[in-house]
């Protein structure tokens, strides 16, 4: 009403269309437009949390249900990249909480923190056209999940070659697709 603008959190929106069973919502105080979701990849996997920060569009599903979702990884300073590409690590998301438990307390949500491990499918450096800044964007495969990441050009000294590595603790960011 005071033509304010409120509760933004960043969101990239370009690619990493993966299927999830997403299980539950979670509701966030943060601001009125935002909340997360509590998922698994369809093709099998642990159990992981994205905020969504049009999560108010999505009132009505009801859960479980299988839904598409573009999700990005904001890289942390861990980051890191890996050539060797014969290396038999398996590649994944893992929650940095414990999400086993379904009746968590509310003044506690789940997180969406994360570490990743993928193989990256190809990379790019940008630059914000509202700040100039540069970032890198990464294209990677986590397990069965496509994802974005999004890192602070501080972060990316050089392109990373397809086919290596990427490694870090991510916060993870998504948007449910249109269906």
């Amino acid at each position: 009403s005071d033509q304010e603008l409120i509760g933004f959190n960043p969101a990239f929106s370009q690619g990493g269309v993966s299927r999830l069973l997403l299980l539950r919502s979670v509701e966030r105080d943060t601001s009125e437009l935002d909340g997360a979701f509590v998922c698994r990849p369809v093709a099998g996997g642990p159990t992981f949390v994205f905020d969504a920060p049009d999560f108010r569009r999505y009132k009505g599903l009801t859960f479980p249900c299988e839904h598409e979702a573009e999700l990005t990884a904001f890289a942390s300073p861990d980051l890191s990249f890996d050539s060797d590409q014969d290396d038999d690590e398996p590649t994944g998301i893992v929650p940095l909480a414990n999400l086993a438990d379904e009746n968590h307390d509310p003044e506690l949500p789940p997180q969406a923190h994360v570490r990743i491990t993928a193989r990256v499918v190809d990379a790019e450096f940008r630059k914000n056209d509202l700040t100039g800044a540069g970032f890198c964007v990464i294209t990677a495969e986590a397990g069965s999940i496509t994802i974005r990441i999004a890192a602070d050009q501080k972060l990316v000294s050089e392109l990373p070659e397809e086919g290596s590595k990427v490694r870090g603790s991510f916060w993870l960011s998504g948007k449910l697709s249109e269906e």
